[in-house]
């Protein structure tokens, strides 16, 4: 018993966390929040890595360089922010290079469009435990990446992401090499 819970447990820790049962493709809706929408490839990837106990996860950090600039500001490298561990994310560029290829079309909202789209209020808490309500602000987003209040302001480009959605993240050219 106590070898088929050890081997359980590191199958969990090895696994990547899985928050969503099914995916759905992004919508056009919240497509439309990317400020920056252009044809790239990615250069440079530095993996997600959960922070300390209850300071959530690190973002990924993509660089991509930019092949074709569809919207917003051109520019000739762009890096995005991206937690993705809903579905398991890439834990390399070459790892991320497989699962998309080497050019893709990427759409990122950035700090100020976050900004337009987010809802900081604030909400009241009940304490299971002492059932002492406490307010606390909160903001939501139809996107992924904004700060827990508005004080904790975006300060990066981010994939455009909805819950339980995929990735602003779609291949033009799959890569057989790799």
């Amino acid at each position: 018993m106590r070898l088929l819970l050890i081997f359980l447990l590191g199958s969990m820790l090895s696994s990547p966390a899985v928050a969503c049962r099914t995916t759905e493709d992004l919508t056009n809706e919240l497509k439309g929040h990317a400020d920056l929408v252009f044809e790239g490839e990615a250069v440079a990837y530095t993996p997600s890595k959960v922070r300390a106990p209850g300071k959530g996860m690190q973002p990924a950090v993509i660089e991509f360089k930019v092949a074709k600039q569809i919207k917003g500001e051109k520019r000739k490298t762009v890096k995005a922010h991206w937690i993705n561990g809903t579905f398991g994310e890439s834990r390399s560029l070459v790892d991320f290079k497989k699962r998309y290829g080497n050019r893709v079309k990427v759409g990122l909202i950035t700090p100020k469009g976050f900004e337009k789209i987010v809802d900081c209020r604030m909400r009241r808490y009940t304490n299971a435990g002492t059932g002492k309500v406490t307010e606390k602000e909160s903001c939501t987003s139809p996107l992924i990446g904004y700060g827990r209040t508005s004080k904790e302001k975006p300060k990066h480009n981010w994939v455009v992401q909805g819950p339980c959605t995929t990735p602003f993240v779609e291949p033009l050219h799959r890569n057989k090499n790799l």
